[in-house]
């Protein structure tokens, strides 16, 4: 987990452009950035956690009218959307201002006293809402809510993650059992953090074969979590402090973990996102919606793949915790949907969950009860991970290298969402870095 949702975990617990600007789109920046800072003072609030949570403070904020998004949406219309990082952040405030109006218009005709019980169907106009924080998330469209299309496709990526993994972590699954390393425990931070460390020097030297030259990159702090063992990540990244916390789940610490969970919420992970994003930004961050969470996780997720590519996953469990967590993304995808939109009975979700992890039911409860408390969040890690990895296919299809994306990439990782054609728009305008 990173940034703004780490920070938020823990309290709660729970650049220029590429294309020099003419004066005209210069003005055209600040009249953008002046809608945004009316947006953000009266209206936007980006989703939260808990979703109970978030409900209760949309309910005692004052409600901004339809009237005023109109307005700003015409405002919007009247600004060239421009090329390159102009039309990013154009499409942006239009991405943000559709789900605005939706949220008005659901939350006009909510009861006051409305409660969240963990199953968002069950609210009035359950499905809608569940559409419409689900797009919060995922930023799918920036035209109306989701659809029926987007729904399946979602479910269409989950499973053919499922279709890719099992395999592999069937035919791994004895040789791992075999090889298992024995556990940390609490008193052991030490010994963990050592460990840690000696994961970084492991990535550091194959970094810049799969990533390219790269600004510097700070040692990320690496720290045991204070969070209580019920909080459900085995890890977060803060961005403010820079630092890598290691959370227990339960009584010990899988050693088997750590490689997974240092390319995760440390490098190439979050860390490496979120600074080199600072350091060398293609485009200057929006106004709204910075680091959105179906970016950073998405990429995390993403990179957690090309960890025997850095070095790491070598051991048959490490490379069989990884290829577990692939699986466990993709069941929380099709679990959320089907509890959330379908009113799938717990019965029925963790009978999905058998089907493929069945040495894991206890995680599977634990994941059924994130799903319920914290809706749609647990598909950015997939959803994301997949936009990731279509943008790439498209740059090498197109004759460039997997380092030329990658880095693309990591320097757009403050806008809300990598696409294949922004990516692709940027790497044809930019030949070298």
């Amino acid at each position: 987990m990173m940034g703004l949702f780490g920070r938020t975990a823990l309290a709660l617990w729970v650049s220029a452009t590429i294309i020099s600007p003419s004066s005209q789109a210069m003005s055209n920046s600040w009249a953008i950035e002046d809608i945004e800072a009316e947006v953000n003072r009266v209206a936007f609030l980006s989703p939260r956690l808990a979703f109970s949570d978030w409900l209760q403070e949309q309910q005692s904020l004052a409600r901004v009218s339809l009237t005023d998004i109109s307005r700003w949406q015409r405002m919007r219309e009247n600004i060239a959307p421009g090329k390159g990082c102009a039309r990013v952040r154009h499409d942006n405030l239009q991405l943000q201002l559709n789900l605005l109006r939706n949220r008005t218009r659901l939350l006009s005709t909510l009861p006051n006293d409305t409660e969240y019980t963990g199953v968002m169907s069950n609210l009035p106009d359950g499905k809608e809402w569940y559409s419409h924080w689900l797009n919060s998330w995922l930023m799918m469209a920036s035209d109306g809510p989701l659809s029926e299309a987007h729904i399946l496709t979602l479910q269409h990526i989950a499973q053919q993650e499922l279709e890719k993994v099992h395999p592999q972590y069937l035919s791994l699954q004895a040789q791992a059992i075999q090889q298992q390393m024995p556990p940390f425990t609490r008193h052991q931070h030490d010994a963990i953090r050592q460990a840690l460390l000696e994961r970084a020097q492991v990535v550091n030297k194959h970094l810049e074969n799969v990533f390219g030259a790269l600004p510097a990159i700070p040692d990320v702090s690496i720290r045991a979590s204070s969070l209580p063992e019920s909080f459900p990540a085995p890890g977060i990244y803060n961005d403010a402090t820079q630092t890598f916390y290691y959370h227990f789940t339960g009584h010990t610490l899988p050693a088997e973990s750590l490689d997974w969970l240092y390319l995760h919420e440390a490098v190439p992970g979050h860390h490496m996102q979120y600074v080199v994003a600072n350091s060398e930004p293609l485009c200057e961050s929006a106004g709204i919606a910075r680091f959105p969470p179906v970016t950073a996780e998405g990429w995390a997720a993403y990179v957690e793949t090309l960890g025997q590519q850095l070095g790491l996953l070598q051991h048959p469990a490490s490379l069989l915790y990884a290829y577990e967590w692939r699986q466990l993304r993709a069941l929380r995808v099709l679990i959320d949907i089907g509890v959330h939109r379908e009113q799938w009975s717990d019965r029925r979700a963790l009978t999905l969950w058998q089907q493929y992890l069945p040495e894991r039911m206890d995680i599977g409860a634990r994941e059924l009860a994130r799903i319920k408390r914290w809706p749609a969040q647990v598909i950015t890690y997939v959803y994301g991970k997949y936009q990731i990895e279509q943008a790439i296919k498209q740059a090498l299809d197109s004759g460039y290298s997997a380092v030329e994306a990658h880095h693309m990439i990591l320097r757009l990782s403050n806008q809300p969402s990598i696409s294949a054609q922004t990516v692709s728009y940027f790497l044809t305008r930019r030949k070298s870095f």
